[in-house]
């Protein structure tokens, strides 16, 4: 250990020379929480997860909390992996700490004692000074504890009123001075309260507060349902690289587990477009319930994506008015069984496909749903393969 003061150590480590600074950063997002492009949680940057009372925020972050520290039962929280701790982790249960408790206990069993008792810190209760008149006190307080992540519950408990700016501001420096430590940081909040004219949130202007406080974020969840239900929504409102979700959620109350319902994504729904292809229209329509204009643009991003990484293939419309179409390939690197299909397309069969043509239907949410959930094994003996490619190449992108 160095005898210097903390913050003279901490000084120290910002001063970084341009070389290092930029060329040694690493072109893949590092995720704490998340697999390859689908990050929901990225190293150096705070996690902020949102939603109105009693929809499992807390439930979510605890389960983040124990996976950190290497309970065996929470390896992954809704499907995605989460990085190990190389130390301890502190919570900060500034919201009914009793509670806070309660809810722990259910997850986890006397065999997870020793994790619990070496790597986990709980501060109960407030913080031990003013966040606002002092925010650079967050990281001189959070250096002494020695730890690897720092989880707030909640937001409301250590800073008020968040609607200021000037409070909003301090809490953004607070935290950024706890990152610049090597420190990460994850954080409940709330959201606005529901209007006639914005029932559910749906952007980052729908999370309470001064703006100062998704500002500092790298990553920003929404969890949306009533309070106490078994099943929720997640929306990933902004993101540190590819956008996850829309998800549904299912919430265990008895044992405090999340796991993840199977809905259509832009995968799958391409999986299911052997025989015609599918536009990003469509594909958004299965996955949104209202998709606007940007919506389908991030299904078009994402079809784009697959097609770059060579598990897809474009099919450009031969006229302006008509979409393009997006087919998966084989593993054989064909596109079908039928490999001429970009020279048979007519202006007929788009026409159809694009529902213009009357005498068929466009493909529907049923459509997508049956796309999701029947089986790929057919298709992987049709090319040649023992299973399904779908696992390997999930994995993989």
């Amino acid at each position: 250990m160095t005898d210097e003061p903390a913050s003279a150590v901490r000084l120290e480590r910002r001063f970084r020379d341009g070389r290092e600074f930029v060329l040694d950063a690493p072109t893949i997002i590092p995720a704490i929480w998340g697999r390859d492009r689908e990050v929901l949680w990225s190293a150096g940057e705070p996690l902020l997860i949102c939603g109105p009372q009693g929809v499992g925020k807390s439930t979510l972050l605890q389960q983040l909390v124990l996976a950190r520290i290497g309970v065996a039962a929470v390896a992954e929280v809704i499907g995605y992996p989460v990085a190990l701790a190389g130390r301890r982790v502190l919570y900060l249960a500034a919201d009914r700490p009793r509670q806070i408790a309660r809810s722990l206990r259910r997850m986890v069993t006397d065999a997870d004692a020793e994790a619990l008792a070496e790597r986990l810190i709980v501060w109960e209760g407030p913080l031990p000074f003013n966040l606002v008149k002092q925010p650079e006190a967050l990281a001189e307080w959070v250096a002494g504890a020695n730890v690897d992540d720092l989880y707030i519950d909640s937001l409301k408990d250590i800073a008020s009123p968040l609607s200021s700016d000037e409070v909003g501001s301090a809490y953004n420096r607070a935290v950024g001075a706890v990152i610049a430590t090597g420190v990460e940081v994850a954080a409940n909040h709330h959201q606005r309260k529901a209007t006639s004219e914005n029932k559910r949130p749906s952007s980052l202007a729908d999370v309470y507060g001064s703006t100062w406080i998704t500002s500092g974020a790298g990553s920003v969840l929404c969890l949306w349902g009533q309070p106490g239900d078994p099943l929720v929504e997640l929306s990933h409102l902004k993101q540190p690289a590819e956008e996850v979700g829309p998800l549904d959620l299912e919430h265990d109350h008895d044992h405090g587990r999340t796991t993840r319902r199977e809905r259509p994504d832009a995968w799958s729904l391409l999986q299911g477009a052997t025989a015609g292809g599918i536009t990003p229209r469509d594909a958004a329509a299965a996955i949104y319930t209202n998709p606007s204009r940007a919506d389908v643009e991030k299904v078009r991003r994402r079809l784009d994506r697959f097609v770059a990484d060579g598990h897809a293939v474009l099919i450009p419309a031969k006229q302006v008015t008509e979409p393009s179409l997006y087919r998966p390939i084989a593993r054989n690197g064909t596109v079908s069984d039928r490999e001429h299909e970009r020279e048979q397309i007519t202006p007929r069969s788009r026409r159809s496909r694009n529902a213009e043509n009357t005498a068929h239907a466009p493909l529907t949410h049923a459509h997508a749903q049956a796309a999701l959930t029947s089986p790929l094994k057919e298709w992987g003996e049709r090319e040649g393969a023992d299973d399904p490619p779908e696992t390997d190449l999930r994995r993989r992108l």
